[in-house]
């Protein structure tokens, strides 16, 4: 629909674009091959004066999809002031709020603060920002989610349960739909697995099954996904060696997608498996590892500390 209105009003094709692929074919198209089409958008909507999808073409660009492929963290930071000036430039309250937040979200992964997980800070403040839940409610919902999932995964689970799939209803068929959906279903299995509790494994299974749909319907951009949760389901039910298998082809296709955040993720999975279901410390020893060596690159400061002091220690007890 986006693409044919882009044919009949050129003077909309900005907004064309950044409709099209940040909320149709980013489900059926490769992250990768969606970067272009949002730079031609931003060329396109700057030509005919369009500063609001201008600047929603260049955060789609320059954060949003990064972001989802795992590019370093600090190669995404850089990006943002720029955008922000021209954003107040251009007087896009809009999308230079929503901005911010992610700016914050990113600048909390990177830290080394005890309190990383909580979005708050100099860049964004939801006490400085009276009509922050208006404008930036969605993305301030995703910033709290991504936070909680990489370092304080307990908390995440409980939270996905209490707002389940809030984030699909107040953007519906946003591309960080995708990624959102997914670090929901690990924080799940995480508790699932930990708790042994009916509650987690059964919303876990629910979102299991829906990222299976979206494999099933063509998305290119969800078989890690897919493979994890599915050793996480395997690992749950005790199918210890179909686990084993769903892990490594997760970590394969991560790691051949040069997705840092989770082929460091599905590694420090695997490494939690190995640990607590195989009594095996020393190949979980080597899978931490190369978690902790693949956050590194990703740039994620604190979430290394929280896995060099749990799992190191999980991993002397078993050892001694």
């Amino acid at each position: 629909m986006g693409l044919t209105m882009q044919k009949s009003h050129p003077a909309r094709e900005g907004a064309c674009i950044y409709i099209s692929y940040s909320f149709v074919l980013c489900w059926k198209l490769p992250l990768p091959a969606l970067l272009k089409p949002h730079y031609d958008g931003y060329v396109s909507a700057t030509r005919v004066g369009d500063s609001t999808f201008s600047c929603w073409c260049m955060t789609s660009h320059h954060i949003w999809l990064p972001y989802m492929m795992g590019k370093p963290l600090r190669h995404i930071l850089k990006e943002f002031p720029l955008l922000q000036s021209q954003m107040e430039e251009l007087s896009q309250p809009g999308p230079l709020l929503t901005l911010k937040i992610m700016w914050q979200m990113m600048v909390n992964l990177t830290s080394s603060y005890s309190n990383a997980h909580k979005l708050e800070g100099h860049t964004f403040s939801r006490n400085e920002v009276d009509d922050w839940e208006e404008i930036g409610g969605k993305l301030v919902h995703f910033a709290e989610g991504e936070l909680l999932t990489f370092l304080k995964p307990e908390e995440a689970a409980d939270r996905a349960i209490a707002v389940g799939n809030k984030f699909s209803k107040l953007a519906p068929s946003n591309c960080l739909g995708m990624i959102e959906t997914f670090h929901r279903g690990v924080a799940l299995y995480i508790m699932a697995r930990k708790t042994k509790k009916r509650k987690y494994k059964t919303h876990a299974s629910r979102i299991r099954k829906t990222i299976k749909k979206w494999l099933q319907a063509g998305n290119p951009n969800v078989e890690h996904y897919s493979l994890l949760l599915d050793a996480e389901h395997a690992a749950l039910g005790r199918a210890y060696a179909s686990a084993e298998k769903l892990y490594a082809e997760a970590i394969a296709i991560a790691t051949r997608m040069e997705y840092l955040h989770h082929a460091a993720l599905i590694n420090e999975r695997y490494a939690d498996f190995l640990l607590n279901e195989r009594d095996d410390p020393e190949r979980a020893s080597y899978y931490l590892d190369e978690a902790i060596r693949l956050y590194e690159q990703w740039g994620a400061t604190r979430k290394i500390k929280i896995l060099q002091s749990d799992l190191n220690r999980s991993l002397a007890f078993q050892r001694s």
